[in-house]
């Protein structure tokens, strides 16, 4: 009796042990067709991700020179046409790792440059990249609001973004 079930538990073995055979082609290449599949979708989206953040820079270094901008203009009645006179640094002093420069300019505008190659510009050429800030004090008396336009494209600006 003890040999008996020693031989069944011997051929049980043999088949368990011939089933763990492996993946088949087809289990493969339908594991690589998805992988495929979502490499596709996940990395242009992680491409508009990467210019969305590298475009948000601009953003981020103008937000002083806003405020420098509504204070000159709260104190002297207009508004200030170069860096200097809204008491900021140098345009070419104001810098990040996409942004090559922010200045203001006639009307209290604020332009922030970007770095040619910056991933949400899309271009590598001679062209300047930009974001234009434009103040307006007229629609909402007594705070600004600003307009937001430039060669970036749409997609990569910021929903509070309120330009053309």
């Amino acid at each position: 009796m003890n040999t008996l079930i020693t031989y069944l538990r011997h051929v049980e073995n043999k088949k368990r042990a011939k089933k763990q055979q492996g993946f088949t082609l087809i289990e493969l290449m339908i594991v690589v067709a998805i992988i495929g599949i979502l490499a596709a979708v996940a990395i242009p989206a992680y491409s508009d991700y990467t210019a969305k953040a590298q475009v948000s820079e601009a953003f981020a270094l103008s937000a002083s020179a806003k405020q420098a901008v509504a204070l000159y203009r709260a104190e002297k009645g207009d508004f200030p046409t170069t860096n200097a006179l809204a008491g900021l640094s140098a345009s070419s002093e104001i810098v990040g790792a996409y942004v090559s420069g922010v200045a203001v300019s006639t009307g209290g505008a604020i332009t922030a440059t970007f770095t040619l190659g910056t991933a949400g510009t899309k271009t590598t050429d001679a062209t300047a990249v930009n974001v234009v800030f434009t103040p307006d004090d007229t629609t909402n008396t007594g705070s600004i609001t600003w307009a937001c336009t430039g060669t970036v494209q749409d997609k990569y600006l910021p929903t509070d973004c309120t330009g053309a």
